[in-house]
């Protein structure tokens, strides 16, 4: 009655009368809440369920940005805090009719269950007639039950993996190439019902827009270390970035750079020894004038490698024709007057728009030297 009257009389009083009741409420109702356990059990795990319901995960209102981006996130995105760390935490989406179909096979013998979990996942993880997708791609059958087969030794029951792969992968790939085995990604702590937790890496890399340059030279070095690494680092699987953009990279105080949401993504199992003997015909990425970025799904899996990722780096971060809606002139943007006309701005250019004849792992190594020199160079 009070609220309702403080909205009549003064509409600024009963609005902020309400945000306060609103934390309040999510002060004193457990984070569990948000997780909808009840609905989805074991939709992406449960083993941060417990730490939900002792409180050890709390939300983070120790600023306006975090007190306003948990109040009303778009995004189902919060800050949190996990005993001494900072943590994010993923609502993911849940479709309803997902565990309608999972109690209702649940019906099945036990074979017949295993059995179809196992051939709706292999089905979805390489969708064969899908030529040019942007979303989780796995390249081949072979491919797909090698990597099932890697998911299920890293813990994920067929259940987890079932559902996970119909909403977004991205935990998937998150025990696939693992932060603490040095990949630039959040590290990933579990999940509950809905919700996963993940460690806080930093903010956005369009933050970075008007630092100084060699901080963004210093930045350039990073992503494109990782765009070779998530291609030739992986004993196992090459991962080709398809969504490649400054709102899915984030950057620490120390430079660091980490790559985040990356369920837009075609895996490969590789082959080394073949990567190795056809190293001059490995699959080029082409440039098209016309297009602001094309890339063909089936023609990355059909060669044993792929420039994909640097072409992607170089064509939508670091080139100064970086489309719309990158950062304005790429990354590397206004540079100091002493390096203005620097071959490193034909290089990346050349990057881009590289022909058969250029190898872009080899010049990708050429613009690193050059950066690297010229930070060097800088801090004397």
């Amino acid at each position: 009655m009070f609220l309702t009257m403080a909205f009549k009389l003064y509409p600024a009083l009963g609005c902020l009368l309400a945000i306060i009741i609103y934390v309040i409420s999510m002060f004193k109702h457990p984070l569990i809440q948000k997780c909808e356990v009840d609905k989805c059990p074991l939709c992406y795990g449960t083993n941060m369920c417990d730490s939900m319901n002792n409180s050890e995960i709390k939300l983070d209102f120790s600023s306006f940005e975090r007190v306003f981006n948990n109040l009303f996130s778009v995004k189902n995105v919060f800050y949190g805090k996990f005993k001494d760390s900072e943590v994010v935490l993923k609502k993911l989406g849940q479709d309803e009719e997902l565990v309608k179909v999972l109690t209702m096979v649940k019906t099945l013998s036990a074979r017949k269950y295993r059995a179809f979990l196992v051939n709706s996942i292999l089905e979805t993880f390489y969708k064969k007639d899908n030529i040019n997708i942007k979303d989780f791609h796995v390249c081949n059958l072979e491919t797909a039950e090698y990597f099932l087969e890697y998911l299920y030794q890293k813990g994920f029951t067929l259940e987890q993996i079932w559902t996970i792969k119909q909403v977004n992968v991205e935990p998937l790939l998150l025990k696939v190439f693992e932060y603490k085995k040095g990949w630039p990604v959040p590290k990933y702590y579990g999940a509950c019902g809905r919700m996963i937790v993940q460690s806080y890496c930093g903010v956005n890399l369009n933050y970075f827009e008007i630092h100084p340059w060699i901080d963004r030279a210093t930045i350039a070095v990073g992503i494109l270390n990782a765009a070779e690494d998530f291609t030739t680092a992986h004993q196992t699987f090459s991962l080709y970035l398809t969504d490649v953009s400054p709102d899915n990279i984030v950057v620490d105080r120390n430079l660091n750079v980490y790559f985040i949401d990356l369920e837009n993504a075609i895996i490969q199992m590789r082959n080394q020894s073949i990567e190795k003997f056809n190293i001059k015909n490995n699959h080029k990425s082409r440039n098209f004038e016309d297009e602001p970025y094309a890339f063909s799904t089936d023609d990355i899996c059909s060669y044993p490698l792929s420039d994909h990722n640097i072409y992607s780096v170089c064509k939508l971060l670091l080139s100064s024709k970086a489309p719309w809606p990158m950062m304005k002139g790429g990354l590397l943007h206004s540079p100091p007057k002493s390096i203005k006309g620097h071959d490193l701005f034909k290089y990346i250019e050349l990057c881009v728009e590289a022909d058969n004849k250029i190898n872009r792992f080899s010049l990708m190594k050429v613009i690193v030297y050059i950066l690297r020199e010229l930070i060097n160079t800088s801090h004397k």
